[in-house]
Order: structure tokens, then C-alpha cells, then sequence
């Protein structure tokens, strides 16, 4: 028997970000749990799918007798304790005659909740060497792998294109994820040394390595409120570390298409327009409410300096045109291309600049989405026209 002291909103956030690893259904339903364990005088809440382990620290105090780990039914855990607000958790656990009983008092009442011995837990293995390693700020990589992950496809033949590829090279990594009709690059360079891990002497050479976009909303969560995370790849895991978390997954084997590629080169892209982002932005939502909701289809229209949006939904007597301003623009004069609305919306929702440029080749070739910056910007994205009705 020993008694545990933790504050109720430092267990619910490592409940929280653990709970996105565990799965609702297991084979082994251990798995159900969440590890707590303690080592070199901290202690950790674990929790794991057999594909992914992530583990976060949590500032509990032993009040008294020995500590044993032991394991927590994460979902209900974290059920009954979001309802108690910010307060202090006396834990009673008997972990005796290979069984776990926990008494949980609290400022207003208490409850019993039944867990489990921490030798049925199963802790997943760091299997092989490192094949690349570096350093990412933390803010940078949750904001890439978010957007990233929203342009991830749901493929069950093609389990390359259900992740972000994380592309390195001499000085820096390009987050990299498509569903074949959209893509989303975000190149964060550092400069040289940038590789912790692994040897590159070719400027053009990568090193490619596939995350599952099904890990994307643990990492966001666990590695909350640190700086940098460092990354680790081997030939079967993706390890990712900080001071207060870390995270191994498998990673998803294969060859991710070479996707720069299929970006077009400047010489193609022979036109451009730059509009502000909110501008844009709310005439193409309002655009969107007369457009087919099967297709969501704009179309982009070059008119007399300005950037005029229509759409018709001709099922049910619906049409909509707005006229957008333009702050830069080299363009043919009617020339016009067709667009998934939400698409672009979504893709202009990246853009941390106040405008906008979009590239245009022919009506039949991708728009190319950049920020509107002097010096460039990691963003790029690439969209695919849709067919303009005659």
C-alpha cells in the first residue's frame, strides 16, 4: 500500500495526450491502460497501441510506504477526473496479492477505480540504428505536421500517401504530405550542421522518412510548451524527444512518391496574381454557399486588373460572383481556371502573410499557393484545376 499526491490538472494532461496513443479497441486489453511508472526519481504516465508507445512526465509526489508501477484505465481515469477542475488527488494504491485497487479522494468526495499490475504492460522495443537524426523547434513542427496532416490521404493500397514525409537534407527537412489532388510542403531550414544523425554530402541528396498521420494529434499534445524536439530514424521506428516527452512509432515502410517532381518550374508558372488572404479568403466562402455541393467548384476568372470568383449551382437556380482586388498581378487578360473552393480555403489558411501568390501555367496545369514575401517563405502548396463547365 503507498499513497500518491498529484494535482488533478497535471494527471488529466498526461492522461490527454497518452489517451491519443491508446487505441478503443485492443487486442490485449492491457492496452487499455495507461502505465505508471517512476525512474531516476521521476515519474511517467505511458501509454501505448503496439505501433505507437508515447511517454510523459507527471509531477507526482509519494506521500507514503514503497512505490510499485502500476497501471490506470486511461478512458475512465480521464472521464471522472475532467470533471473535478483544478485540485489536489490523494491516490490510495494496493498493489497487493498480484492485484491494483485504488482510493481516490478528492475536496468534495472520493471513488474506488480497479487498475492493473505493471507486469502485464508491454513496452514497445527502440529497434535499429539510426539512419538520420535532427533537431526541430517544437513550435514549427506542430504547426507543419497539423497542416500537413490535413492533405494526408486515406488510402488503404497506398499506406505511403496516409502520412507526412519527413524529407531531409544538408539543412533542414521538408514536411511533405498529398492525397493526389493537393500537396502541402513546408521547408524548415536551419543551415549546416543540421544532421544530428546520418551523412549527407550531396545538396540534392534526402533522406525520407514516413510519419503516420494517425500519430500527428499525440505528438501535437505531448510535446506542448517545450522548445525543440529531436528526431531519430531508423529503418523501422521514428523517435521523437524532448525534455518531458517522448514518442516511438513505427514507421510506415516504402517509397514516397518523389514529389518535387511534380511541382512545376518557374519557367512554366508564367503568370501570377497576389490579393490579400482575408479578402480572398471570405469572398470565397461566400461564393461557396451558390456552388455545387458535390463539386465545390470556383471559378478563377483574370478581369480588367481584378480577380473575379462565380459560382453556379444550376440544380437549384444558384449563382454567385465576387470581384477581388488585386495587389500584384502579371496575367493574361480572361484568362480563367476552375478550383475546389474549400480547397483553396484551406490552403489559404496556411499563409501567415497579409497576402497571397498564386502561380498559373495553363487551365489545365496546378495552381501553385506561395506567400507573399521578398525573401521567400518554407511554404509552398500545389492544387489541381478542376473542369470548367462550357
Amino acid at each position: 500500500m503507498f499513497t500518491l499526491q498529484i494535482s488533478n490538472k497535471e494527471m488529466l494532461r498526461a492522461l490527454s495526450a497518452v489517451s491519443k496513443v491508446i487505441s478503443t479497441k485492443n487486442s490485449l486489453s492491457i492496452l487499455d491502460n495507461a502505465l505508471i511508472s517512476e525512474g531516476d526519481g521521476k515519474f511517467y504516465v505511458t501509454g501505448s497501441n503496439q505501433q505507437t508507445e508515447l511517454t510523459v512526465s507527471c509531477d507526482i509526489k509519494v506521500l507514503n510506504g514503497q512505490f510499485e508501477n502500476f497501471c490506470v484505465p486511461a478512458f475512465k481515469m480521464q472521464s471522472m477526473l475532467a470533471t473535478l477542475g483544478d485540485q489536489v488527488l490523494n491516490i490510495d494504491v494496493d498493489s497487493s496479492n498480484n492485484h491494483v485497487a485504488m482510493h481516490i479522494a478528492y475536496m468534495t468526495g472520493e471513488f474506488d477505480l480497479p487498475g492493473n499490475p505493471a507486469q502485464e504492460y508491454p513496452r514497445m522495443n527502440q529497434d535499429g540504428e539510426a539512419i538520420v537524426g535532427y533537431n526541430l523547434p517544437t513550435d514549427t513542427m506542430t504547426m507543419a505536421l497539423k497542416s500537413a496532416m490535413q492533405n494526408c490521404a486515406a488510402d488503404e493500397l497506398r499506406m505511403v500517401m496516409n502520412g507526412v514525409c519527413m524529407d531531409a537534407h544538408m539543412e533542414g527537412v521538408h514536411l511533405v504530405a498529398s492525397d493526389g489532388h493537393k500537396l502541402y510542403s513546408y521547408n524548415h531550414e536551419a543551415g549546416i550542421p543540421f544532421l544530428t544523425e546520418g551523412n549527407l554530402t550531396d545538396p540534392k541528396q534526402t533522406i525520407p522518412v514516413i510519419l503516420n498521420k494517425a500519430v500527428i494529434p499525440a505528438v501535437t499534445e505531448a510535446f506542448r510548451g517545450t522548445e525543440n524536439v529531436s528526431i531519430v530514424c531508423t529503418d523501422r521506428q521514428i523517435r521523437l524527444n524532448s525534455n518531458n516527452a517522448w514518442l516511438v512509432t513505427t514507421r510506415i515502410e516504402g517509397n514516397y512518391p518523389k514529389w518535387q517532381s511534380i511541382i512545376p518550374s518557374r519557367e512554366m508558372m508564367s503568370q501570377h496574381l497576389c490579393a490579400n488572404v482575408k479578402e480572398l479568403t471570405t469572398a470565397l466562402k461566400r461564393v461557396l454557399l451558390c456552388a455545387s455541393v458535390a463539386t465545390e467548384l470556383v471559378k478563377l476568372e483574370y478581369k480588367d486588373g481584378n480577380l473575379v470568383l462565380t459560382s453556379e449551382d444550376i440544380d437549384f437556380s444558384l449563382k454567385a460572383k465576387e470581384t477581388v482586388a488585386l495587389t500584384d498581378a502579371v496575367m493574361q487578360e480572361g484568362f480563367t481556371i476552375g478550383i475546389k473552393g474549400n480547397a483553396l480555403i484551406t490552403h489559404l489558411g496556411y499563409v501567415t502573410t497579409d497576402n497571397v501568390r498564386l502561380e498559373f501555367a495553363e487551365p489545365s496545369k496546378p495552381i501553385i499557393l506561395k506567400e507573399d514575401a521578398e525573401k521567400g517563405t518554407p511554404l509552398l502548396c500545389l492544387l489541381m484545376p478542376m473542369l470548367l463547365n462550357a
